[in-house]
C-alpha cells in the first residue's frame, strides 16, 4: 500500500464519518441509469449509509438488499425529503444501517456482479423480444 492511498482512505473515512450519503443519479441526465458509482461503494465501505435514486445502477444491487427504503425516485425532491426526514431522526437507526451497508460490502463480490449483468441481459433480451412479438 502507498502512501497515496492511505491517505485517500483516511480522507474517504473522514468524509464519510457520520451521517448519511446521497447519490440523487443526475450526473448523467440523458442517460437512464447510472452505471455503478464508485461514491456508494466508498460510503458502504466506510460504514456509511448510501441514499441513491433509482438512477444509481448500485442502488440494486448495494443498498436494495440493506435498506430499500433508501431508494427515491430520481427527481422526486418530495420523496428525497421525507426520506431525509425519516431517516436523520434516528440517530441509532441510522448507524445501524451504516454497519448493515458495511457488511454487505463484506460478502459483495465480483460473482454477484456478473449474476446481476446476465439478470440485466436477460431483462432486456426479454423486452426487446415483448416489443416485436417473439415468443
Amino acid at each position: 500500500m502507498s502512501a497515496g492511498s492511505v491517505i485517500h482512505s483516511e480522507g474517504l473515512a473522514k468524509r464519510y464519518r457520520r451521517g448519511l450519503a446521497v447519490d440523487p443519479g443526475l450526473r448523467h441526465a440523458l442517460e437512464k441509469f447510472v452505471r455503478s458509482p464508485l461514491s456508494v461503494n466508498e460510503a458502504s465501505c466506510c460504514g456509511c449509509p448510501v441514499a441513491a435514486s433509482d438512477r444509481v445502477g448500485a442502488a440494486t444491487d448495494l443498498i436494495a438488499p440493506v435498506s430499500p427504503d433508501l431508494i427515491f425516485p430520481c427527481g422526486n425532491v418530495r420523496a428525497l425529503t421525507e426520506l431525509l426526514r425519516r431517516v436523520l431522526s434516528d440517530p441509532v437507526a441510522l448507524a445501524t444501517r451504516g454497519q448493515q451497508a458495511l457488511r454487505r460490502m463484506g460478502v459483495w463480490s465480483i460473482h454477484e456482479n456478473i449474476d446481476g449483468v446476465l439478470r440485466a441481459v436477460d431483462l432486456a433480451l426479454s423486452r426487446a423480444k415483448a416489443k416485436v412479438g417473439v415468443r
